[in-house]
């Protein structure tokens, strides 16, 4: 199984595949890990989402941190644990979801808006903080919660991301990015996916150029 903190570390994309079909699932995970994304997540409110991630899981764990996203209950971080997974994302902060995610050995980034629920996050025990939404924030924001929260706590950027401005998010602390239009959609095939990727990858770096198409 990879490790959510290394596999943050190496390409510090969390791809979100909500409503990929499982019948897909198997290509679009090799587009993605061969492009660099090695943090796949499948939100729990799509289309077949636990046998897609069970598919995800049993294929790449050895590749790739696979998760779920959308956890909002004790109950689903306990099946996600059974299936193999190894990291829980929630948009909301509950203290229950985020103790029983790390009892179980399972990395937990709850969604946080404020710093007082993002100190109440860590204190329950959250790996990372899951900025969201993320349009909500702008860097000077993130600069700002960087200053006092723990350097070792990851923030990860969830929505409002794209080619043209991750780089920017990326110097005023953000540590990785949940991303979901601007590299993946049910209907777009895998090599498309596995482009948007590296686009993505690429910008990152700051090597890339940004395209309009890139997503938002």
């Amino acid at each position: 199984m990879t490790d959510f903190a290394q596999a943050l570390a190496q390409s510090r994309i969390v791809a979100i595949l909500r409503n990929l079909s499982t019948d897909k699932a198997l290509a679009v995970g090799e587009a993605l890990i061969g492009a660099g994304v090695t943090l796949l997540e499948v939100p729990l409110n799509g289309r077949e989402a636990w046998e897609t991630f069970g598919a995800l899981a049993k294929a790449f764990s050895s590749k790739a941190a696979i998760g779920v996203g959308t956890v909002l209950s004790p109950q689903d971080v306990g099946r996600v644990s059974a299936r193999g997974g190894n990291f829980i994302v929630s948009p909301n902060m509950d203290p229950e979801v985020v103790n029983v995610t790390k009892r179980l050995g399972l990395a937990s980034i709850p969604g946080v808006a404020t710093p007082t629920e993002a100190f109440a996050a860590i204190k329950a025990g959250a790996a990372a903080l899951k900025l969201f939404p993320g349009q909500g924030f702008s860097s000077d924001i993130i600069k700002a919660w960087r200053t006092v929260l723990p350097p070792e706590i990851p923030l990860l950027l969830s929505g409002g991301v794209n080619a043209s401005n991750i780089h920017g998010f990326v110097s005023a602390g953000v540590a990785g990015f949940m991303v979901s239009s601007a590299i993946f959609a049910p209907e777009l095939d895998p090599d498309e996916i596995g482009e948007k990727a590296k686009a993505l990858i690429e910008a990152l770096k700051g090597g890339g150029k940004a395209h309009a198409h890139d997503g938002k």
